[in-house]
């Protein structure tokens, strides 16, 4: 029987029926139920009506291809009632615990090209500043940027992209993390001052966060969207790390990318990282 569900796992990803699996599940056992009087493909299509006929019609000929199912005239029929219900309880187990997902595809590396430097099969590596970018547009709920070090040119790039995204998100807010604002000579001070007078009325929808001196020192640097994508890289929101010196980043799974947003979450419920403000000079 196992190798039968594996079949149907593959019929199942094929015509993308993951949704419909609960309205499979309760199709078979109606017909079960009716036994040897059997149901019409018209009857079976008022049941699932969300599936499209001509997958319905392909999903009834994989069943009879599998032995479970015949076709008497107009009938759809079972013959072996004891080995659709065995179908079913291993297609529920199959679904209840989500075996029935997609491999996860592996994640590619991104990098900083420093300026000027070409190398060959450069087709290996996509760009940490392009999937930033691409990350921000495609938010629709929250981001969260965490770095200890951001500069005036680096969040200057960071809102070519946070303006059109604000304007035509309303719901959107952003989370921006750091380490002190006095740190690296002040630059994560200007560089909020920056972020502040480039996003305008729509800078209330940002929240600064820095983390407690010696008590939380900050290295890490990712950024989170809507809790389910994101980058985990080498590279710093300055100018240096998003487009001239060698940095190293990987696109982050939607299951890394909900832990990182559970750590920044407990970090402030903690108080180890706080909220604070930053007013124009």
């Amino acid at each position: 029987m196992s190798e039968v569900v594996n079949k149907t796992i593959k019929f199942i990803r094929r015509y993308n029926l993951e949704r419909h699996l609960p309205q499979v599940n309760g199709f078979l056992r109606a017909l079960s139920h009716n036994g040897k009087q059997g149901i019409t493909e018209h009857q079976i299509s008022t049941v699932l009506p969300e599936i499209e006929k001509e997958v319905l019609s392909t999903l009834i000929d994989f069943f009879v291809q599998l032995k479970l199912l015949r076709i008497s005239g107009v009938h759809i029929v079972i013959d072996d009632i004891d080995k659709i219900s065995s179908f079913i309880d291993h297609l529920s187990f199959v679904f209840d615990h989500n075996l029935i997902q997609e491999p996860e595809i592996e994640k590619k590396l991104l990098w900083t090209p420093p300026s000027g430097v070409t190398i060959a099969d450069n087709n290996r590596f996509d760009r940490i500043d392009t999937y930033i970018h691409s990350l921000i547009q495609k938010t629709r709920r929250s981001l969260i940027f965490f770095a200890p070090f951001y500069t005036e040119s680096g969040t200057a790039l960071l809102c070519n992209s946070l303006y059109p995204l604000l304007k035509n998100q309303d719901s959107v807010k952003i989370s921006v993390i750091s380490t002190s604002l006095e740190a690296n000579d002040y630059r994560n001070y200007k560089a909020f001052i920056r972020l502040r007078k480039d996003l305008g009325d729509y800078y209330n929808r940002v929240t600064l966060y820095v983390s407690e001196g010696e008590y939380l020192p900050l290295h890490a640097k990712f950024v989170i969207s809507d809790n389910k994508k994101g980058l985990l890289s080498s590279a710093n929101f300055t100018l240096s790390g998003l487009e001239k010196q060698v940095e190293i980043g990987l696109e982050l799974s939607e299951q890394q990318s909900q832990d990182l947003s559970w750590l920044v979450h407990e970090l402030i419920a903690s108080g180890l990282i706080k909220s604070t403000k930053v007013s124009c000079l």
